[in-house]
């Protein structure tokens, strides 16, 4: 067979197969946006991470990270959970953030919970915020 025409083949059937989940579905999109979301949290991009939340909830989370961001350092933020609903136009998750705070340099964890609303008109079109307030930041 003609490899060209067998790696059509191959592009065809890799187009059909994922023709069967849209490429924009809120489902899909769901997922992508938590993980962008999670990425923020690591790499301790916090205004960026609070574009993922609704604007209501915006400043306390600002906040609550600005009074520790000298001594904060965020070591991993990882997926435990992810539970979708009606379709990706909802998703609750459980995350998980280690961390240790200055002058402790023991590693703690954050769990943190949270619900996702699919809003038509987000940061971009059709897209997910973060619907729940961030859990309080432990000081101690």
């Amino acid at each position: 067979m003609n490899p060209y025409r067998f790696a059509g083949l191959v592009v065809l059937l890799l187009l059909l197969f994922a023709g069967c989940t849209p490429l924009f579905s809120p489902e899909r999109q769901g997922r992508k946006t938590v993980d962008d979301f999670i990425y923020t949290l690591r790499w301790m991009q916090f205004p960026a991470a609070a574009g993922f939340m609704q604007p209501d909830l915006q400043k306390d989370f600002l906040d609550q990270f600005k009074a520790v961001q000298n001594d904060l350092t965020i070591t991993d933020v990882r997926l435990a959970e992810v539970t979708i609903y009606e379709e990706g136009r909802r998703v609750e998750t459980a995350i998980e953030m280690d961390y240790y705070l200055l002058p402790s340099a023991m590693v703690k964890t954050l769990e943190i919970e949270q619900a996702w609303d699919y809003i038509e008109n987000g940061r971009v079109s059709g897209d997910h915020l973060i619907t729940t307030p961030f859990p309080e930041f432990p000081r101690d």
